[in-house]
């Protein structure tokens, strides 16, 4: 018999199984794909920033109030620790000024070179290519069906991940398991994910790109505000700002679009604006409104809005009335784009959902409803942001996981 079977080969899965071997259980991690973590090649730009220098309390206040789950994980295994884990696994990392932090190489294939040579060090078993459709409890241990093979364990960790970036391997499995094992699995729905939008000119701007809008979502009475770069795409729109956005308001898209408001300008008040636009219109100022613009936007944008923002058009900044005045000023500070929806698990970075946490234990991620079985990494109904939340959250819960196995 087994000590640990670790189901899932991604980030969690990985820590998981080096931790539990390298305190001395029998472990065999089960891996769906060729290879484990392949997910890891595509993070960071494939530098893969692996964890982000922040303490607790404030990695948890980052990601949101479902995050409190993580505040003991993540003490117990913070960014510190995991550099130091990996510096004994053989990775040199760097921290950037703004605390994430990378290999040293800057790669991303040394992160899972590393974490393969720990596998092989701590003498886990693995066994690539093999699905597991089914877990049962028979007496004190596990019965897990791999394929035509049956492994039984005294304990489990499923680490399968979630449904974002299928081509790597997430396929979901794991939540049809914990559900057959009566847990509570919150639906999933895509995160940090660009996003289809209209209306129809902006797609014009594909491929124009703006470092610094603040985008709201609204719908209905609920609001979110992100600030950041963004991309104009054939689509609608994308990059850090509609991606962080994206996974807040993740569960919106299920009740209609969702309005997106961008501030073009945003060290620029409103009343600035307005006062600027009236002592040009007093002083008869000749420019046109769109060379105005172009003080303020790229040529592209500012002609898109020009040609189907303003009602008035071109017209010349001293002719302008104080109703257009104001429409100028509002295209500036508040373009309305409307959301109609994301572009799915194949683009996502996260998935938002999964295991309920109110059914496993913070502190050693044992569920509560069936002992010797535990959870990690994206598969919980757990996640942050962009810059290394999520890796951490995998190194954190996995660690986790593994260690209380093992002693189990």
């Amino acid at each position: 018999m087994l000590d640990v079977i670790v189901i899932g080969g991604g980030a969690a899965g990985l820590t998981a199984a080096i931790r539990s071997a390298s305190l001395g259980a029998h472990t065999l991690l089960l891996e769906r794909g060729p290879r484990a973590g392949r997910k890891l090649l595509l993070t960071g730009g494939g530098r893969c920033n692996l964890a982000l220098d922040r303490d607790a309390a404030a990695f948890v206040r980052d990601c949101g109030p479902q995050a409190r789950f993580l505040h003991n994980a993540i003490g117990r295994f913070d960014c510190a620790a995991t550099r130091a884990w990996f510096g004994e696994l053989g990775l040199a990392t760097i921290r950037e000024p703004d605390g994430r932090c990378f290999p040293a190489s800057g790669r991303a294939l040394d992160v899972l070179r590393v974490l393969e040579s720990g596998l092989a060090r701590t003498r886990v078993q693995v066994a690539y290519e093999v699905r597991v459709t089914r877990i049962s409890r028979v007496g004190a241990s596990f019965q897990v069906q791999a394929g035509t093979t049956s492994h039984e364990a005294r304990s489990v960790i499923l680490a399968t991940g979630g449904l974002s970036y299928p081509d790597t391997g997430s396929s979901g499995d794991g939540y049809g398991i914990a559900a057959a094992l009566s847990h509570r699995v919150v639906g999933q729905v895509p995160g940090e994910v660009p996003l289809v939008a209209g209306p129809a000119w902006i797609r014009e701007l594909s491929g124009l790109g703006l470092e610094d809008v603040v985008a709201r979502f609204v719908q209905g009475k609920r609001s979110v505000e992100v600030r950041g770069a963004l991309l104009f795409t054939h689509f609608g729109v994308s990059g850090p700002a509609v991606l962080d956005g994206s996974r807040l308001v993740a569960r919106w898209f299920g009740g209609g679009p969702v309005a997106l408001m961008l501030d073009l300008v945003p060290d620029i008040s409103l009343e600035e604006l307005d006062r600027d636009l009236e002592l040009s219109a007093a002083s008869g100022e000749r420019r046109s409104v769109r060379t105005m613009l172009r003080h303020h936007l790229p040529e592209r944008l500012a002609n898109g809005i020009v040609a189907n923002v303003l009602s008035g058009g071109d017209a010349r900044v001293a002719g302008l009335p104080a109703r257009s005045r104001r429409e100028l000023a509002m295209s500036l500070k508040g373009l309305a784009l409307t959301v109609t929806g994301t572009r799915g698990f194949a683009e996502a970075v996260v998935t938002i959902g999964g295991v309920d946490t109110s059914q496993v234990h913070p502190v050693t991620l044992e569920s509560r409803l069936v002992p010797g079985l535990h959870f990690a990494g994206e598969l919980l109904d757990v996640d942050g942001p962009r810059g290394g939340y999520n890796l951490q959250i995998a190194w954190s819960t996995g660690f986790a996981a593994g260690t209380h196995a093992a002693g189990k």
